[in-house]
């Protein structure tokens, strides 16, 4: 008996492990999604018509959530919607960054400054947003070929466990 639990707590152990390879994109995924809804309320209180923009970006970061939720159940290193999520949030930042230079600048960041230390400060929020994209996108695609250092990690473990 004391065989058995011992087992499950190792597997378990394994399974938590392997899980957190996607510990940084959980993170990630949640800070755009807590700015995203910001967003939206700032929006949504100013009675733009912009508000449709982050909407459908926190329609779209409860795709990778879902997948994430899944991933602790049904370990695996493929995690293809919260690829898509931040590619859609990627391209979303770099079409804001547009946006920032012309009159539109004004309906959807309403509540900065509409000078030009307004525009820089979403520019370099967004341009921030883009550099986390590019890096989840990097650590999914290593995560996806087994070249993460929290794999090998796994692996020596489970080596050592003898599982």
């Amino acid at each position: 008996m004391e065989n058995t639990a011992e087992l499950n707590k190792k597997k378990m152990s394994l399974k938590v492990m392997a899980y957190n390879r996607f510990l940084m994109i959980r993170y990630t995924t949640a800070l755009f999604f807590f700015s995203n809804l910001y967003w939206l309320v700032f929006l949504l209180y100013q009675k733009s018509s912009g508000f449709m923009i982050p909407l459908l970006l926190l329609g779209t970061s409860l795709l990778p959530i879902v997948e994430q939720v899944k991933l602790y159940r049904e370990p695996t290193n493929k995690a293809p919607l919260t690829k898509k999520y931040y590619q859609i949030q990627l391209g979303a930042n770099l079409v804001l960054m547009m946006i920032s230079f012309t009159p539109l600048f004004k309906e959807l960041f309403f509540f900065m400054n509409q000078d030009k230390g307004g525009k820089f400060s979403i520019i370099f929020i967004l341009l921030v947003g883009m550099i986390l994209c590019l890096l989840i996108l990097q650590r999914l695609n290593q995560i996806k070929h087994n070249q993460d250092k929290q794999y090998d990690r796994v692996k020596k473990y489970e080596k050592l466990l003898g599982i």
